[in-house]
């Protein structure tokens, strides 16, 4: 005859499994937020700069001269005038100071020319216009909540968590970067949120363990 568990024995196995189930599903879920950010951030980023180019091959480097800096009805236009052919997009709409694209993974971009620009710059090309990536389409519809009349560039205002920073042509953010060393981006990436999207492409699209920011 088979001996019946206690149930001071059922209790403790309850426990245990309680405690392991504590111990791991936190992790197991923080790794998954990261896969997803990862996976979709490479994912954008390569089909951005294969829009991007063919949409040079089209029009040249010299088209921008009709986007106004922060008018998202000027924005959300030259988006689907220039880009909606060449990016798979499931809808546009304005916001704010610019316009976003969603994509069919739920991911979005915010996409935007910044107010104020130097009147030496040149603004028939891609100078002043930024894009920020979004892996939940939705945190792109409070990016700019806040920033005035959008004066900034994209690697001063995204938090490297729920908003990642790209220039034009599909380059993650990296201006300061200059001598193409892990620490100086990881530095960076402390002191500027947007030049994360670098150190994660560097690490060859992994969040690795010493991310500055928690995701």
């Amino acid at each position: 005859m088979k001996k019946a568990f206690t149930l001071a024995e059922v209790l403790i196995t309850l426990a245990i499994i309680g405690i392991v189930a504590a111990i791991t599903i936190p992790t197991l879920v923080k790794n998954y937020k990261k896969k997803v950010i990862t996976v979709r951030l490479q994912h954008f980023a390569s089909m951005w700069r294969q829009g991007y180019q063919l949409v040079r091959i089209e029009n040249g480097e010299n088209f921008y001269g009709e986007l106004e800096p922060a008018n998202p009805e000027s924005a959300e236009n030259f988006y689907k005038k220039y880009f909606a052919p060449y990016i798979k997009t499931i809808k546009t709409e304005q916001n704010g100071h610019g316009m976003i694209a969603t994509f069919a993974n739920g991911s979005g971009v915010y996409f935007y020319r910044i107010s104020g620009c130097d009147d030496t710059i040149d603004l028939t090309a891609d100078n002043c216009t930024y894009i920020v990536f979004c892996p939940q389409y939705k945190d792109c519809k409070t990016f700019d909540k806040g920033t005035g009349t959008m004066g900034g560039g994209a690697e001063a205002l995204t938090d490297a968590v729920k908003t990642f920073a790209f220039y034009m042509d599909g380059s993650s953010a990296n201006y300061l970067w200059t001598d193409g060393k892990r620490e100086t981006i990881l530095s960076l990436c402390k002191r500027y949120p947007g030049y994360c999207t670098a150190l994660i492409e560097h690490d060859g699209w992994v969040i690795k363990d010493d991310y500055p920011y928690k995701i």
